[in-house]
C-alpha cells in the first residue's frame, strides 16, 4: 500500500483498501504512522502480509542494526470486511520480526485480524505498546491475535518495554517486559458496541472503563477524545464518555462528558500459553509455548492482566 524508506516520514490519514503484501511498511527512523485505515487483505502469493511491518538492516544484512523513534498512533486495521470474501488472507496486523526496534511507541491502534500476531515486535529496547484494541473478528485458526514483545531472532532480549492498558484477545511478552492494566477479551460482547460490525467503542458497563493506568498513556483516544473522562483510564484505543448532545437540542442544555462508575466484573487469571504458529520470510518460525504475563491479584501491585468471563 504505502511504503517509506527514509527518516522522518509522515503518514497520515490515508486509506488503504483491497491490497496485498503490506498494508504500511515503515523502514526509516522517526517516522509517524497516525489515523490511517488499512483494511481487506487478498492473499495472491506465499508472503505473509502485514496491516503494518517494519524491519532493520545493516551492511545489506536483514536484521542487523535498529530502526528507532517510529510512532504507530490511532491507526486501524482490518483484516476483511466480508467473510465471504475470494481470496482473503490471514493478516498479521503490525508485525516486526526482524531488527532492533528503538524507542517505538504503539498506542491507540484498533486491529481485528485473523492471525496470531496482533502486534508482535522481535528484538526491541525502550519501546512501548499502550491502550491498543486487538480482536480477532472469528474463531477459526490462525488466532487469537495477541500482542507480543519478546527476544531478537539472534537471541538479543528485550529491554525497557511496556505493554499497558490494551484489550487483546491474548498477551505473550517475555518476562522481561514490564505487562500490566491489560485486559483479555473473552466475550467481545460484554466490552463492545458492536463487535459483528467491528464498532469497538467501549459499552457504558464495559469492564474496561476506569481500568487503566495513567503512566504513560496517550492523552487523548483514537477519536481525540482526552483522557480519562471518569475516575481513571480506560483500557484499549477509545475512552467512553456520555454522548454529545445533536444540533437539535436547545440552547443551554448540557451533558456532562464524564464515565459513570462501574463495577468492572473482572476476575484475574493466571496465565495461559499460546502457540506462535507464525510463518513465511520474516516471521516467527517455530511453535512454542509462551507466558502471558498475567498474574494472580496480590502478586503485583496493580493488575498485570484481566480476564473477562
Amino acid at each position: 500500500g504505502i511504503s517509506v524508506s527514509g527518516p522522518d516520514t509522515v503518514v497520515r490519514g490515508n486509506t488503504v483498501n483491497r491490497f496485498s503484501g503490506d498494508g504500511l511498511r515503515g523502514l526509516g527512523d522517526r517516522g509517524l504512522f497516525e489515523g490511517n485505515l488499512v483494511k481487506n487483505c487478498y492473499d495472491v502469493n506465499a508472503n505473509h502480509d502485514d496491516g503494518f511491518q517494519s524491519w532493520s538492516t545493516k551492511n545489506g544484512k536483514v536484521g542487523a542494526g535498529e530502526v528507532t523513534g517510529v510512532v504507530l498512533r490511532g491507526n486501524t486495521i482490518i483484516n476483511y470486511e466480508d467473510p465471504s470474501q475470494p481470496m482473503r488472507c490471514t493478516l498479521q496486523g503490525i508485525g516486526m520480526f526482524d531488527g532492533t526496534f528503538v524507542d517505538w511507541v504503539i498506542e491507540n491502534n484498533v486491529i481485528i485480524t485473523d492471525h496470531w500476531h496482533g502486534i508482535t515486535l522481535m528484538g526491541a529496547r525502550n519501546c512501548r505498546v499502550v491502550n491498543n484494541t486487538v480482536l480477532d473478528p472469528n474463531t477459526d485458526k490462525p488466532g487469537p491475535p495477541w500482542i507480543r514483545i519478546t527476544k531478537h531472532k539472534n537471541g538479543t532480549a528485550t529491554q525497557n518495554c511496556v505493554v499497558r492498558n490494551n484489550l487483546a484477545t491474548a498477551f505473550s511478552s517475555d518476562a522481561d517486559v514490564t505487562s500490566d492494566h491489560n485486559i483479555v477479551i473473552k466475550d467481545a460482547s460484554k466490552l463492545f458496541v458492536d463487535v459483528a460490525a467491528y464498532d469497538v467503542h467501549l459499552l457504558p458497563a464495559s469492564a474496561a472503563i476506569d481500568k487503566g493506568s495513567a503512566q504513560l498513556a496517550p492523552a487523548a483516544d483514537i477519536e481525540g477524545t482526552p483522557r480519562p473522562q471518569g475516575a481513571g483510564i480506560d483500557v484499549g484505543a477509545y475512552e467512553w464518555h456520555e454522548p454529545k448532545l445533536d444540533a437539535g437540542v436547545p440552547d443551554g442544555a448540557s451533558t456532562p462528558d464524564g464515565a459513570v462508575p462501574v463495577d468492572g466484573g473482572a476476575k484475574v487469571d493466571a496465565g495461559s500459553s499460546a502457540s506462535d504458529g507464525g510463518s513465511g520470510a520474516g516471521d516467527g518460525s517455530g511453535r512454542e509455548s509462551v507466558s502471558d504475563g498475567c498474574a494472580v491479584a496480590g502478586d503485583l501491585p496493580g493488575p498485570a492482566c484481566l480476564l473477562l468471563t
